[in-house]
């Protein structure tokens, strides 16, 4: 690969608007492209928290196909990682458009790539990616490859943890996002009737969600829950503190002292 880490974005608009690409259209491949990105990057890094890579935009085109042409940088010349990201993209796309991608893989990557392909054939004529050599074009084979890798489905009932966000109730959605602070990044949330004034009331707050967790087969973690039990957590400062709990239970120990009680625990423990 050459060292100057560029991926090019081209987007070629429909016949009836003179090959011009819809803005909305142009704006949701780019920001998908950096999710996409973004993601990878969270893999090769380990899940380091703190950005170590970004992307500039070096040339950008107008002449059809429009193109995008985006330049990897590193935060931290040390710890380079350009590399290691784009070849893990290029390869995810490659397996893609061939047909052979297996086993597990993070399902928020895989529905982005997913939803750059969606507007190709409808309001785009064309959409490709392409670096390291590669010209990836996400059409309808690639995109009925990467529907297949998506569609299986498994259920199971369970519980997780996340703030709640992103609720809607327009027209008997009723769905809410939660953003766990473990595992995957976000999961849509189905709720009944009956607990729409408690999902409203949790908005922003920390909850723990009971009930049907959706998995892709070849993902590790859920996408999205049937909800059946919904507890808003306790704030951090509404929880007793030490000094709280001092006297709460005086008979405890029996008639040990305090610190005779934690020896003997100590001397069982031994």
């Amino acid at each position: 690969m050459s060292a100057d880490y560029r991926i090019s974005l081209s987007i070629e608009g429909l016949a009836s608007e003179e090959g011009h690409v819809l803005a909305p259209d142009f704006l949701r491949a780019v920001q998908l492209l950096l999710a996409t990105l973004k993601r990878i990057e969270r893999q090769v890094t380990r899940g380091a928290e703190k950005d170590s890579i970004y992307f500039r935009v070096v040339d950008l085109s107008h002449s059809s196909p429009a193109t995008v042409v985006l330049q990897a940088q590193t935060v931290t010349p040390s710890q380079d990682q350009r590399h290691a990201l784009l070849e893990r993209f290029f390869s995810v796309l490659g397996r893609v458009e061939s047909g052979s991608l297996q086993g597990r893989f993070d399902y928020p990557m895989l529905a982005s790539i997913r939803d750059m392909t969606r507007p190709v054939g409808r309001t785009l004529a064309a959409l490709k990616v392409s670096g390291m050599g590669k010209v990836i074009p996400f059409d309808e084979r690639f995109r009925a490859n990467i529907e297949t890798v998506l569609a299986p489905e498994q259920t199971y009932p369970g519980t997780i943890r996340g703030v709640l966000e992103a609720i809607n109730v327009h027209d008997g959605a009723n769905v809410f996002r939660i953003f766990p602070d473990v595992g995957p990044s976000k999961v849509a949330c189905h709720f009944p009737a009956s607990l729409e004034r408690d999902a409203v009331q949790a908005i922003r707050r920390f909850v723990e969600v009971t009930g049907i967790l959706k998995y892709k087969t070849a993902a590790d973690y859920p996408h999205e829950v049937e909800v059946r039990g919904l507890e808003v957590l306790p704030l951090e400062e509404d929880l007793p503190s030490l000094s709280d709990l001092r006297g709460t239970a005086p008979e405890c120990t029996g008639a040990l002292l305090s610190e005779e009680f934690i020896r003997s625990l100590r001397d069982v423990a031994q």
